[in-house]
């Protein structure tokens, strides 16, 4: 059989690869993508998402899901931070992946994910929901709101130091006048007196 192709599959490298030219030649797009992250490490399918350009719904579906149900999102997360550090590659497919998270109501990950985009403003408004759950006990709901603050402070000095510098902030923020200068289009923006007031909000309640 061969050396396996991947620590995660049972098939040698020269199976796989009449199983690749059998999918390339019959099967669609995704159920290549598919078959690829089911088979290989994180690193190969993500390469194969932007080699051939996959389309974010198909991303999220055929490799998203079945890496989140094959416990592989930390790995994905580094593949990303290593790669794409700014997200200029891989902001769509975070955001159709956030767009199906919330669809399922898989908030912890929805939040997770909001975290790799530095997505502040939303992290923040996510911890706000969590603290707003009356099935969590006192002390965890403290400590949502507690992180709740910290992202509205965070996306608070982005916007600040955006605005003193004329450069495109990375907290997801605005300032409060026209001609602000914004973070990237795929994070969510605030003008900075309502992340200001946000924080305040979460600051009495602790």
């Amino acid at each position: 059989a061969g050396l396996r192709v991947s620590d995660i599959s049972n098939l040698g490298r020269a199976r796989f690869a009449e199983c690749v030219y059998y999918l390339e030649t019959y099967g669609s797009p995704a159920m290549l993508l598919a078959f690829i992250s089911r088979h290989c490490a994180v690193d190969h399918a993500c390469r194969f998402v932007f080699k051939h350009a996959v389309e974010p719904d198909q991303f999220v579906e055929s490799f998203f899901f079945p890496c989140l149900a094959q416990g592989r999102l930390l790995a994905f997360k580094s593949f990303i931070r290593e790669s794409d550090p700014d997200l200029t590659v891989w902001d769509r497919y975070l955001m159709a992946a956030c767009k199906a998270l919330n669809a399922r109501r898989m908030w912890n990950v929805l939040y997770d994910v909001q975290l790799l985009m530095r997505d502040h403003v939303r992290a923040g408004l996510a911890s706000v929901k969590f603290f707003s759950r009356a099935d969590l006990g006192v002390e965890e709901r403290l400590e949502h709101l507690q992180r709740a603050k910290l992202h509205f402070d965070t996306a608070y000095t982005s916007a600040v130091k955006a605005k003193k510098t004329g450069g495109g902030g990375g907290g997801g923020a605005t300032s409060d006048g026209a001609g602000a200068a914004p973070g990237p289009s795929f994070r969510l923006q605030m003008a900075t007196r309502d992340l200001s007031r946000y924080a305040r909000t979460a600051e009495l309640q602790l």
